[in-house]
């Protein structure tokens, strides 16, 4: 099993060159790919937790089938708590002897597939018009949905009500 001093040096080497500001760099949807990546070649099954993206002082970890990624925390921490989220999840044992091997496998992921220098694009916010937009056709589609709830009740009414007749016909007889 690998010590402290070979994972310092080899992760040092992993690392070795990329500037400070492009581990801090860390686009959710980047951060998101890779999680799904690294599990997919961790286990070979897809990642069927969902991905929400934390702040401050949270892990990458799942907990009760949510993904909490923090991508404030740089890439990193990301590779570190996820190899040892997903070393937790195939083994049971948080330290396993696979582990260095899948954190320095993320590192060379990272670097190849996730690094930028450019910032984040911001999102364009929505107008107020089109959050109407949108909101109304919600509404169209609800108002169909509850109409077809309400034919289905009327007739399943109607329905109970015929075996209600059958059965009184047939008591009183």
């Amino acid at each position: 099993m690998a010590t402290a001093n070979d994972y310092n040096r080899i992760m040092h080497k992993a690392w070795q060159g990329v500037p400070v500001e492009q581990v801090f760099n860390v686009w959710e949807s980047h951060a998101a790919s890779y999680c799904k990546a690294m599990w997919k070649k961790a286990t070979g099954r897809k990642l069927t937790a969902k991905i929400r993206f934390g702040t401050g002082n949270r892990y990458t970890w799942i907990r009760r089938g949510v993904l909490t990624v923090n991508p404030s925390a740089g890439w990193k921490e990301i590779n570190h708590d996820f190899t040892h989220c997903i070393e937790r999840r195939t083994t049971g044992d948080a330290h396993s002897d696979k582990h260095l091997e899948r954190e320095r496998y993320g590192a060379e992921m990272i670097r190849k597939k996730f690094l930028t220098e450019e910032p984040q694009p911001e999102k364009p916010k929505p107008t107020t018009q089109e959050l109407q937009r949108k909101r109304a056709a919600s509404v169209e589609t609800r108002i169909v949905t509850w109409e077809r709830k309400a034919k289905r009740a009327q007739t399943a009414l109607s329905k109970l009500r015929k075996q209600k007749r059958y059965y009184e016909k047939t008591l009183s007889a």
